[in-house]
């Protein structure tokens, strides 16, 4: 008997012993009529299918790395004489440059989220004082800020301390404030504040005032490869995969992410996280 037909029976054994029910002497009403409906799934098949996308995409990222980084490394090598060089041959050079560096940042994603899907990823936990994390994210990203003119402004209380990696916190904070600047309009404004809750959480706050998201499609914004607005996809840099790792990082964290926007006016996405012991306990005293 294969498991399929064995779930049936026990499932079908299960909803006959609810339902009969012992005569009785003094009972003389007819019995009452009763009806259920059982369904059983077999899932192996799927649970097979996804074990083996999931061997697939870490080979392949595996496998392209280091051909990728040698292309790009041969692009650099040659950066330095380009003024020797064709106009025709600069052209190669910059796009052979700009499309290695960006299949090296989908390889490192696939990568990444390949191990967190699998469970390989393993966190450092300890106290991570969050106005340093958000200043150091900030500071990091500076440069594509500035090539948008767009101004970052920062308020986190002192003293706010999450529980967490600080190194996978930073990523997800970089992803967060990277694409609020790269969704802001030239000349625009992101913010990020933090915020205990609850004596136990800590509420970090990503606000831009960019293209925003539908309602109908901010539900699938942490899906792989989802791009809210296609037709944007080649001129805003990214690989699609960034809020997935946010989102599986969070949830190794224990915390959670939400996202609430409106088309035209910008989005804020909020990362709850649980709080150090020491900062929970101080919040509850005051």
């Amino acid at each position: 008997m294969n498991r399929m037909a064995a779930a049936a029976l026990l499932i079908a054994a299960a909803l006959l012993m609810g339902l009969a029910r012992p005569a009785s002497a003094q009972d003389d009403k007819p019995m009452d009529r009763q009806a259920a409906v059982g369904v059983v799934r077999d899932v192996t098949e799927t649970e097979r299918t996804e074990a083996l996308r999931r061997r697939f995409v870490a080979d392949v990222s595996h496998e392209l790395r280091t051909p990728v980084a040698a292309i790009r490394a041969a692009a650099e090598a040659l950066a330095p004489e380009e003024e020797s060089l064709p106009e025709d041959l600069k052209r190669l050079v910059e796009i052979v440059l700009r499309q290695s560096a960006d299949m090296e940042d989908l390889v490192s994603d696939l990568m990444d989220l390949s191990q967190l899907e699998s469970g390989a990823v393993t966190l450092q936990m300890g106290r991570v004082a969050l106005e340093t994390l958000v200043e150091d994210v900030v500071q990091s990203l500076a440069p594509a800020a500035r090539n948008r003119a767009v101004t970052v402004a920062v308020s986190v209380p002192k003293g706010l301390v999450a529980h967490g990696d600080r190194r996978r916190l930073a990523q997800v904070l970089r992803n967060l404030v990277d694409n609020a600047i790269k969704f802001s309009p030239q000349g625009g404004r992101v913010d990020v504040l933090a915020e205990p809750a609850n004596g136990e959480r800590a509420l970090v706050h990503v606000v831009d005032r960019g293209i925003g998201i539908p309602r109908s499609e901010q539900a699938n914004v942490f899906q792989r490869f989802y791009r809210v607005d296609a037709s944007r996809a080649k001129t805003v840099p990214g690989t699609g995969l960034g809020l997935a790792i946010v989102k599986h990082l969070l949830i190794l964290h224990g915390g959670e992410i939400e996202v609430d926007s409106e088309l035209g006016r910008g989005s804020r996405f909020t990362v709850d996280l649980p709080a150090a012991p020491a900062f929970a306990l101080k919040e509850e005293a005051s």
